[in-house]
């Protein structure tokens, strides 16, 4: 039987969000080419969306861009408060990656702290 994780799921407001489920949408994007939901604590919802984001070359897709997918093809509670793009303002070179590939979401939540302290790359409201 298959079993969520508790840190699988981010419950924004008494709301349970899949991440796998976001970044299955953000990924329809033509210009995303990976992209990583993770929970981000938040004073106001508790937890929210952020997004590690792997944009295909040339893309001048913006954080905005990326919430306004999500949102247009999901519940927009699901649209990511918080965007950060890798290897882009002083941002880590690639996703933190398992040896089989997969990824190591606790690393990008504590990737997720500084920035989202310094209040950089939040989108819009929560």
């Amino acid at each position: 039987m298959f079993q969520v994780k508790f840190q699988d799921i981010i419950i924004r407001g008494g709301e349970n969000l899949f991440p796998v489920q976001i970044e299955n949408v953000m990924t329809t994007h033509p210009e995303i080419r990976e992209a990583a939901a993770v929970v981000v604590p938040d004073p106001d919802y508790g937890e929210v969306v952020g997004a590690w984001i792997i944009r295909e070359i040339q893309s001048k897709t913006s954080r905005q861009d990326l919430r306004q997918c999500v949102a247009g093809k999901m519940d927009p509670q699901n649209a990511p408060a918080w965007v950060w793009f890798i290897n882009e303002d002083g941002n880590p070179e690639g996703l933190p990656k398992t040896a089989s590939g997969k990824v190591i979401k606790h690393v990008l939540r504590k990737w997720s702290r500084e920035p989202a302290a310094r209040d950089l790359g939040r989108v819009g409201k929560s």
